[in-house]
């Protein structure tokens, strides 16, 4: 898997496997391409060269069905700015939703599991994390899905 931005390889030939329960982190100095390597693993942005699957899914083909597969929290994520769905939704593509869908993206948002220190911080909704965070830079946030 490659990725060159103009004559600089970010990515240049990784190649690895990574089997169900395994545990896998990227080390390396800055600069070396590990954020560049998970933004290709999450359809963010599209391989030079070389072929990715997530679940059997490939990243250029089937970039929807690898997202339906994965999470991804990056290091500097936008829960530290103002939170806009379809502000973020449609910075790639026009999207139209019902209110069906609205509905269960709301009932989502309200389920938002939060873990501060080690402990389970419970019924607080995106918009109670985000005033909790706006101080606190150190809060760690995970997210359960669906």
């Amino acid at each position: 898997l490659s990725k060159h931005f103009g004559t600089q390889k970010a990515v240049d030939n990784l190649s690895f496997e990574a089997h169900p329960g395994q545990i896998l982190g990227f080390l390396g100095p800055n600069g070396a391409g590990k954020t560049t390597t998970m933004k290709m693993l999450c359809c963010y942005t599209e391989p030079t060269e070389g072929t990715a699957s997530v679940e059997g899914y490939d990243v250029k083909t089937s970039p929807l069905l690898v997202r339906k597969q994965i999470g991804y929290l990056p290091e500097h994520n936008p829960l530290y700015e103002e939170i806009s769905l379809i502000k973020e939704l449609g910075k790639e593509k026009t999207v139209i939703f019902s209110s069906h869908i609205m509905q269960e993206v709301q009932a989502l948002c309200d389920r938002v599991v939060i873990i501060n220190n080690g402990n389970l911080v419970a019924d607080e909704s995106i918009d109670t994390l985000r005033n909790r965070m706006e101080g606190n830079r150190s809060v760690r946030v995970e997210f359960a899905q669906k």
